[in-house]
């Protein structure tokens, strides 16, 4: 069995489950690579399409029309990539990997990469197209996160990224209607139970049957419990301390609710513990973000070395989590798979992988003081936490495991 796989690039989170998905069915026999608009890293799992200097000039120009298309709608143009019209993109139907696949694999595919035309040709070609869902663009109107937003369970008018009186929403979410109802090829994949109930909220997608809930896979045997001690040692990090860790591409990001998490910090009943308390900071940031978080904070930077990741993850006491929309975070699960406990808001597929009290805790969302009941909570039961964290993560979203149900799927459909 074949499968061609579609991301707009090889990097980011969906990239990174993209990835995964192929070493998962790869591992089960299956024939599988990625098609990326662009591609960043040496890594003979993506291919990027159109690779002449010609090639990336069209699809750097058609990146910029998208974006430029939207903020030419725009109610805050200093909101870049938030929104995707779906309007610009290429046409890979002609592509010899996609000719000869069993099965085409989306993931996130727009932002220049596939327009709406460019998934329907794809649609045409008579072949079963899975899509792996990793945020809300396909039910909406544009944008990638709904936060707050109800109206894509009915009609997006007035979209409050838009203009006012622009249409651009309401009719592109008329198209997407149009072109995913009007097949009989297009497989939905859910990637948590909480993300499930949101497609079948949709109007696009309210009376879909074709809904598959299968989470994204992490490799187990990379992401292990280490000797903790010893990656202290490695990282110049104190064996006598705690280290409370957060990871997030960008900290400034609202979405990331670092503002709950430095408010939990700050309500930690610190005489509990004997020991220095520090905070560990994965990501993109700035000093004044953290300036009334009362505890020493260790800033790493960006990582983008997946061993290192590891390290730092290993290092933990707890990972936190104070995200206030989410889908199926990779840190979480890479985290858990370390065997290190987490504590997050009760959002979101955060509770798929999360387990209340048994692996970590689930807090009230947007509650501070039970973020950090639950930060004290993971402290005091990291040993019993930690192994239950593992042992989950391997039952359920290991490559053996979520491998073989992506090709039990895929030879349902065929």
């Amino acid at each position: 069995m074949k499968i061609i796989h579609l991301n707009t690039l090889d990097y980011g989170g969906a990239a990174i489950a993209a990835r995964r998905t192929v070493e998962a069915i790869r591992s089960q026999g299956a024939q599988a690579k990625i098609l990326v608009a662009l591609k960043r890293y040496d890594n003979d799992i993506f291919e990027e399409v159109k690779n002449s200097y010609l090639g990336r000039k069209i699809k750097w120009l058609n990146i910029s029309a998208d974006v430029g298309y939207y903020l030419f709608h725009a109610r805050d143009r200093s909101k870049k990539f938030v929104f995707s019209p779906g309007q610009f993109g290429i046409d890979v139907s002609h592509h010899p990997d996609v000719i000869s696949a069993d099965i085409i694999h989306l993931h996130w595919t727009y932002q220049g990469f596939l327009s709406l035309n460019g998934i329907k040709k794809l649609l045409d070609l008579g072949k079963p197209v899975v899509w792996t869902l990793h945020d809300q663009w396909a039910m909406t109107g544009g944008c990638y996160v709904q936060g707050e937003c109800q109206k894509y369970k009915a009609e997006c008018r007035n979209c409050p990224l838009l203009r006012p009186h622009s249409q651009l929403a309401l009719r592109q979410q008329r198209k997407k209607k149009q072109i995913f109802l009007s097949t009989e090829n297009l497989h939905l994949i859910a990637i948590a139970r909480w993300k499930k109930q949101i497609i079948s909220q949709s109007a696009i997608f309210k009376n879909f049957a074709q809904i598959k809930l299968i989470p994204n896979p992490i490799n187990t045997e990379f992401f292990k419990p280490l000797d903790k001690k010893q990656i202290r040692q490695k990282l110049g990090l104190n064996n006598n301390e705690i280290y409370i860790g957060f990871v997030a591409f960008r900290l400034d990001d609202p979405n990331k609710g670092f503002k709950y998490l430095a408010a939990a910090l700050n309500n930690l009943a610190k005489e509990k513990f004997n020991k220095k308390i520090n905070l560990m900071v994965i990501g993109k940031t700035n000093a004044t973000i953290t300036e009334k978080i009362n505890l020493p904070i260790i800033f790493t930077g960006y990582i983008s070395d997946f061993s290192i990741m590891r390290d730092y993850y290993n290092a933990m006491d707890v990972l936190v989590i104070a995200s206030l929309q989410e889908n199926l975070p990779n840190t979480v699960m890479e985290a858990l798979a370390c065997g290190t406990p987490v504590a997050g808001f009760e959002v979101g597929g955060i509770p798929d992988m999360v387990k209340h009290r048994q692996n970590g805790y689930l807090a009230r969302e947007k509650d501070a003081d039970d973020l950090a009941n639950g930060i004290i909570d993971c402290l005091e039961n990291k040993e019993v936490y930690g192994k239950a964290a593992r042992q989950h993560i391997v039952q359920n979203f290991s490559y053996p495991v979520i491998g073989k149900k992506l090709l039990d799927f895929y030879k349902s459909i065929i």
